[in-house]
């Protein structure tokens, strides 16, 4: 198949326009051109390159998530505080615990005593 002067341009701005975030798509639109013949030029231009191919069919993501929505800045963490709130939920888990062993404890002390009443009667 001959190449016309879009598909060649295509094919050397190809690897740029893909890093920039371009999709198959878009880089189609702006060379006039189908995507079908893109899809037929990537193993050229993969070669020249020195890429493979199925690298250049992945559409960087251009920052955004995988539901295509630009992230919003988060605030700094405030390291301090973030300590401070861990050492705060460890009390709670620590006191949360003996808790539960003492309750457990005095399971054990009635499951204990009703066997020694069944034993008894």
């Amino acid at each position: 198949m001959p190449k016309n002067e879009r598909t060649l341009q295509m094919m050397k701005d190809y690897v740029e326009l893909h890093r920039q975030g371009l999709s198959i798509a878009e880089i189609a639109r702006r060379y006039h051109l189908s995507t079908r013949t893109i899809y037929t030029r990537l193993q050229e231009i993969a070669d020249a390159a020195g890429v493979p191919r199925e690298s250049l069919l992945d559409a960087p993501d251009k920052g955004k998530n995988h539901f295509g929505c630009t992230p919003k800045p988060v605030a700094p963490v405030d390291i301090s505080k973030f300590h401070a709130r861990c050492e705060h939920i460890t009390t709670e888990l620590t006191a949360l615990q003996e808790e539960v062993s003492k309750s457990i404890e005095e399971l054990e002390i009635m499951g204990q005593l009703l066997n020694e009443e069944d034993y008894h009667e």
